[in-house]
């Protein structure tokens, strides 16, 4: 699995997510994900037992496929990844015209769906904090295609 992520100016978290690369020699998915969060900082401000949001756009670049988007948050410690339990985070497939849920229509733990190549679906990822967030934690989403092979779009938290 890789783990890529960059901030640019425009404070958009941009990944580019490449599928079975030291597996195959064949094309596979290619997908480049950006995330926008609302402060416009390129992180997600989720207060003390608050609730945060942020969205995905993403583009298909390789071959269709299958995928499994799941969320879910760490916290580096000392060099460390481990996962935390005190944030809750759902997702969903989401109309880029209107931001509302589709797939499925209320956000949930997973999302599968078909990705063809070229396709630019949008997804939103839903925060619960459940306490203080801890220094260095981030949100992740994990992009699965149908051989488990993926790749992880991480985003910084903070409490605010």
């Amino acid at each position: 699995m890789k783990i890529r992520h960059h901030l640019f100016e425009s404070f958009v978290i941009v990944a580019l997510l490449f599928f079975g690369a030291t597996r195959s020699c064949f094309a596979q998915c290619s997908i480049i994900a950006e995330a926008a969060t609302e402060s416009h900082d390129g992180i997600v401000h989720i207060p003390p037992n608050g609730t945060a949001a942020f969205s995905l756009s993403t583009t298909n670049t390789g071959q269709s496929c299958n995928i499994t988007v799941t969320s879910f948050s760490i916290e580096i410690i000392s060099g460390s990844i481990v996962t935390l339990d005190d944030i809750n985070s759902t997702l969903c497939q989401t109309n880029p015209q209107n931001a509302t849920c589709f797939n499925p229509a209320l956000p949930a733990a997973t999302v599968s769906l078909p990705f063809s190549a070229g396709e630019q679906p949008t997804f939103s990822v839903f925060l619960q904090a459940l306490g203080a967030v801890p220094p260095q934690s981030e949100v992740c989403v994990r992009f699965n295609d149908q051989t488990g092979e993926g790749s992880v779009l991480c985003v910084p938290l903070t409490s605010s």
